[in-house]
């Protein structure tokens, strides 16, 4: 990125104009690099050369006194990044040399495509307010780029009751890097994770409200006790009359629901076995039945609330994680038989959750232009 480009960019970052990727590349770049800035020294080198830019391209501005003062406010911040870009790429060479790749890898956000019962496929991420109007099941779909909302909802209490009989599914999926919201027709709200596929009708028909899920998704399921809610995966079926919980179904992975409110019960269709849940209670689905235990509800479902928490959490469940949310690939077989414990924003960049979670001096991670994370052992190690 040339020297232009990063300055329009911080630029449209000041007046609240940048888009989400762009935001998150600028807020990433002042996290790590004050990080960086420890000693007074250090602070006094980062505005010297932030004067050094402004002046090379002809901007006057007031001399600073203290760089964070000067970051609460956002015109100010985007000198102050600059100067820090500056800085970064001038006096840590061996460091960029390392970590440059993962340095431009950026974490995910609000991406789907919906798939409409005609066959109609809609980019979540780009197209915005009225999708659609299926006036036989009298059902709005709109759409909120601005919070990744996707909404299904009765145009008015008339057509609640109508053609109960023509019914239509549609879907959503979210890519690697991608995740989206999801409000049913009945009140229902979805939050869907990456790599996810839900499947959903236009209107819920008969006794029961159902859908299908591949992935993870938490739900806060409207109360309805005459049409129970179920949440049908491969290999379970969930069932709630109103209540928040989270599924993990991802394939070739364990699946796993955790309940955060209310209670729910489990079905396993292939052998009969069922399990109740109470909250903070996990259910992982094993060969026969359910293994639940307890835990921190709260820690299972930070995704939703843009955080990584890993407490005691084997490295390879950790990255799976962290690989669906920065769209890379990982050598598993490179990783060391460690677990984490690690609270992260998911919104940092690649590098700075690999730097963070850094787990032993004998290892170093490289990653290579096709987006393949793996660690090796130092050399002398």
């Amino acid at each position: 990125m040339t020297d232009n480009e990063i300055i329009l960019m911080l630029e449209r970052y000041s007046k609240g104009e940048s888009s989400p990727e762009e935001a998150a590349a600028v807020e990433a770049w002042f996290n790590q690099y004050t990080a960086k800035a420890t000693a007074e020294a250090d602070l006094t080198d980062i505005v010297a050369a932030r004067n050094r830019i402004w002046q090379s391209i002809g901007v006057r501005h007031k001399p600073v006194v203290k760089l964070f003062a000067v970051v609460r406010y956002a015109a100010a911040a985007l000198i102050v990044i600059g100067g820090i870009t500056w800085f970064y790429i001038n006096h840590n060479n061996n460091s960029i040399h390392k970590t440059l790749t993962a340095q431009e890898i950026l974490p995910g956000g609000n991406k789907a495509t919906l798939t409409l019962a005609n066959g109609k496929k809609v980019s979540l991420n780009a197209q915005n307010d009225t999708i659609a109007i299926d006036p036989a099941l009298g059902v709005l779909i709109s759409n909120d780029t601005a919070s990744g909302i996707v909404t299904f909802k009765y145009q008015n209490r008339k057509t609640e009751g109508a053609n109960r009989e023509t019914n239509s599914s549609n879907t959503i999926n979210t890519p690697t890097g991608g995740q989206y919201k999801l409000q049913l027709p009945d009140g229902t709200n979805v939050i869907l994770n990456a790599l996810t596929q839900i499947t959903f009708p236009s209107r819920f028909v008969g006794s029961t409200r159902e859908i299908t899920l591949i992935g993870e998704a938490y739900f806060e399921v409207a109360h309805d006790p005459r049409h129970p809610f179920r949440v049908n995966t491969a290999d379970q079926q969930v069932a709630v009359l109103g209540t928040h919980f989270n599924v993990s179904a991802y394939p070739q992975q364990p699946t796993k629901t955790t309940l955060t409110q209310g209670r729910i019960k489990l079905t396993q269709p292939s052998t009969g076995e069922s399990q109740p849940l109470n909250p903070g209670q996990q259910a992982e689905l094993i060969s026969r039945g359910f293994n639940v235990k307890e835990v921190i509800a709260s820690d299972e479902i930070a995704w939703i609330d843009g955080m990584f928490i890993f407490s005691n959490t084997p490295i390879k469940e950790a990255m799976q994680q962290i690989a669906r949310w920065y769209d890379i690939e990982v050598n598993y077989q490179s990783l060391p038989n460690v677990q984490l414990q690690a609270v992260l924003s998911r919104k940092l960049t690649l590098a700075q959750v690999l730097d963070a979670i850094q787990f032993s001096n004998d290892y170093e991670y490289k990653i290579n232009n096709e987006r393949r994370l793996e660690y090796v052992r130092k050399k002398g190690q």
